[in-house]
């Protein structure tokens, strides 16, 4: 698949899931993932709607399954043609993170770099550049409308500038579960990124403990997680620094029938 079909499809499925935005956020057991349509809760949702979803999109987004659960999930995508790719889920208290992310953020911001101020999520010309910087670095970036906070709900966006106003690092937060879930008031946390010209600074650490502290202190949450692939010890040890732990009885991912990889 070339890279130009690929943002094709990426671009359609994220049209379809913001368009089914309060779906997400209304019905027992789908929650919003953004990118796609998704659920925290199969069973509760029920098959019908599960492999309606993956009927027209080819895939579906996953969130927060209890692993106990899985077996019997697996086989019945195994039974349509269906199978899971997977994220370890890692999650934090609000009390411990704020502590984690409180010891991070002690001193003053790496030299040179100073906080995006919140304005500029309405900038539009920022927007633009900030979804650049992801892409460029291998992040599949949200939506202007998700990232400007003009929709899906209250969110957190932290970045560092320097003195000319590049972005040098970047990470966001936002409620993705509806009130029919357990997981209401806890927060996703990801999209970090960091420009090449500025690695070597634990900027991620830094602008992650910033957008983990945002979603504690800002928007209230109760818990907050983030999804790392199996091996990538540069993003857990990035977690673990700002206060998150491996949760082992939750899983996250895609089901999808690729063997492609969606998402790293």
């Amino acid at each position: 698949m070339t890279q130009s079909s690929r943002t094709e499809i990426r671009n359609r499925l994220e049209t379809r899931a913001e368009a089914a935005l309060d779906w997400a956020m209304t019905t027992p057991g789908a929650c919003n993932t953004v990118r796609f349509r998704g659920s925290d809760d199969p069973a509760r949702l029920g098959w019908d709607q599960v492999f309606a979803i993956l009927e027209e999109d080819g895939l579906m987004g996953l969130r927060l399954l209890s692993r106990a659960a899985l077996p019997a999930f697996e086989a019945g995508l195994a039974e349509h043609g269906y199978r899971m790719q997977f994220w370890n889920v890692f999650t934090g208290t609000a009390a411990d993170l704020k502590l984690a992310s409180d010891r991070v953020l002690s001193g003053p911001p790496p030299e040179g770099l100073t906080p995006v101020p919140e304005e500029r999520r309405r900038d539009s010309a920022f927007l633009a550049a900030l979804r650049d910087m992801m892409q460029e670095n291998g992040i599949v970036p949200f939506s202007t409308g998700m990232l400007s906070g003009a929709i899906g709900g209250p969110s957190a966006l932290s970045a560092l500038q320097d003195g000319t106003g590049r972005i040098a690092a970047c990470a966001y937060a936002y409620f993705p579960h509806n009130s029919h879930s357990p997981h209401a008031r806890w927060a996703w946390g990801g999209l970090v990124a960091v420009d090449p010209a500025f690695r070597g600074r634990r900027l991620g650490t830094w602008v992650n403990a910033m957008m983990v502290r945002q979603a504690v202190t800002g928007m209230g949450a109760s818990a907050l997680y983030e999804l790392v692939s199996e091996g990538n010890e540069p993003s857990r040890r990035m977690v673990e620094g700002c206060g998150l732990r491996l949760a082992p009885e939750l899983v996250a991912g895609i089901a999808t029938a690729s063997e492609e990889r969606y998402l790293r």
